[in-house]
């Protein structure tokens, strides 16, 4: 049996969070142990994606990281347990995660495969973990992207072709086969039955671009075509956008929700799913959407052009453009007919393409070539 350590950064539950989730569900248990490395965070800000995971069946194991970080203490703890396994794939799935999975497995001789799932750094912080990736990802044995965007993009920055591949995520179609009732969900949320309700489930970060949404909410008030516009999601940006919705006067039409982990179900009680980013690799809420037959109006970047074709699966805007996105809403909210077709061909597609158990199939074939064509060898008791 191989074991798969996937190793992250687990700080604020997300897209990455719900492509594990789907992949622990539909790996082969009988060929494959999957196991949870998450950082032991200061202030427990790792608490809520942990619990996430438990609350879907997935264990985390704790690797010390805390108030002085603590790099000689995780790759420890993470060599120990290599150690104590025969055939072990690291795999991870951030920058931090990458620095320590690399120095383990220098220490035992454990392969290394690192999920990419997006260049887009925005702010000084975040381009600097950007750039310590780059340098990072040429020395693991596979780096598998989200995108055939994000791949080109990989190898441009420096990674071998040869050690690059694009693997969309896929998404588990299960959860959304089990939601609420949408007469329930709306009515619990103070929602009107005659009101045209978007939603969109995304971090408050700049790259998110719900500036752009709120702004269009008021666009289209102004045209005499008011909506509810449902934020499900927390960040940094909540307070400021807040005051704009209040200087805007469409407080009362823009509802903050904050971190939900029932957001299908508030999906699922909207008329359309609105994405307006400015930089993405493939988002796991887009397939959600597909899957919910949500007509969907989507920016043109990486990933999301990919996945979904303008007018056919989605309407597709310029990224971030408050105007672009006033007119597609207001296509949807005077042709609902389009919003059917639109919804309908979106759910045969991932159907079609996006399931997760397409995806892992893919994915242990890759595992599996670590070992059996000797890529990999056996890693317990290993010492350098």
């Amino acid at each position: 049996m191989i074991s798969v350590f996937h190793v992250r950064n687990s700080n604020y539950p997300g897209g990455i969070e719900t492509t594990l989730l789907g992949w622990f569900r539909a790996i082969d248990p009988s060929r494959f142990n999957m196991r949870l490395f998450v950082f032991r965070e200061r202030g427990n800000i790792h608490e809520r994606s942990v619990r996430l995971m438990a609350e879907n069946g997935v264990q985390s194991d704790f690797l010390p990281w805390g108030h002085m970080r603590n790099l000689p203490g995780a790759v420890h703890a993470l060599v120990k347990e290599i150690r104590a396994e025969n055939h072990v794939i690291v795999h991870s799935h951030d920058a931090r995660s990458d620095v320590v999975a690399l120095l383990a497995a220098r220490l035992t001789g454990a392969p290394v495969i690192a999920s990419n799932h997006a260049w887009h750094a925005v702010g000084f912080k975040r381009r600097i973990m950007e750039y310590v990736r780059g340098k990072l990802l040429p020395l693991v044995d596979l780096v598998l992207n989200v995108s055939e965007d994000t791949h080109q993009e990989t190898v441009r920055r420096g990674v071998p072709q040869i050690k690059s591949m694009p693997l969309y995520s896929g998404i588990d179609l299960l959860p959304f086969e089990r939601i609420m009732d949408r007469d329930a969900v709306r009515t619990g949320l103070g929602l009107g039955a005659d009101e045209f309700v978007a939603s969109n489930v995304a971090r408050l970060w700049p790259e998110k671009a719900q500036d752009a949404l709120i702004e269009a909410v008021s666009l289209l008030g102004q045209a005499g075509r008011p909506m509810k516009l449902l934020i499900v999601g927390d960040g940094p940006l909540e307070a400021s956008l807040r005051k704009q919705a209040i200087a805007l006067g469409v407080e009362s039409s823009v509802v903050f929700l904050g971190f939900r982990s029932d957001y299908a179900d508030i999906m699922n009680a909207s008329d359309a799913f609105v994405f307006p980013s400015s930089a993405e690799g493939t988002p796991m809420v887009l397939y959600g959407a597909m899957a919910m037959r949500l007509p969907i109006i989507a920016s043109t970047v990486a990933g999301n052009a990919e996945i979904l074709a303008n007018n056919d699966t989605a309407l597709l805007v310029p990224p971030a453009n408050a105007l672009a996105l006033r007119d597609a809403l207001q296509q949807l909210i005077d042709n609902p007919v389009l919003g059917r077709r639109l919804g309908e061909q979106a759910y045969a597609v991932v159907h079609e393409r996006y399931s997760v158990d397409k995806t892992v199939r893919n994915l242990e074939a890759i595992y599996e070539r670590f070992f059996v064509h000797g890529r990999g060898r056996p890693t317990k008791g290993r010492r350098t």
